[in-house]
């Protein structure tokens, strides 16, 4: 499962996966406000979607934001045995487009980050 919330600008309280996007999108100065209701949204299971049906909006997904994996219970549990401890439903959480300095923001959108990783 995957869950794009939408363009940067929307948003958690977080596992480590979402602290570290949170983290990353903080530093790009968007105050702690709209992160934390990124962090609920990426959360919100209204919001997910499976890899086969993404992009259910094609205009949002045109744009640069935030994005995070869920795997199901199965997938879960082959993961853990892999690694060797628990595995949660959230695996992995990032961002598409984000600032890389003054002058200089990556041209990545959610189509792009997303449809490379099915």
């Amino acid at each position: 499962m995957l869950t794009t919330p939408g363009p940067i600008g929307l948003g958690v309280r977080a596992g480590p996966a979402l602290a570290t996007t949170a983290i990353r999108v903080a530093k790009q100065g968007v105050s702690a406000m709209i992160v934390e209701q990124l962090v609920a949204a990426l959360r919100d299971p209204a919001n997910r979607e499976r890899p086969p049906t993404f992009p259910k909006d094609p205009l949002v997904a045109a744009q640069p934001g935030l994005y995070c994996w869920y795997c199901d219970a199965d997938g879960g549990a082959a993961l853990g045995a892999l690694l060797g401890h628990a595995v949660g439903p959230l695996i992995y959480a990032g961002l598409a487009g984000e600032v890389k300095s003054v002058d200089r923001t990556a041209k990545a959108t959610l189509l792009s980050r997303i449809r490379g990783s099915i």
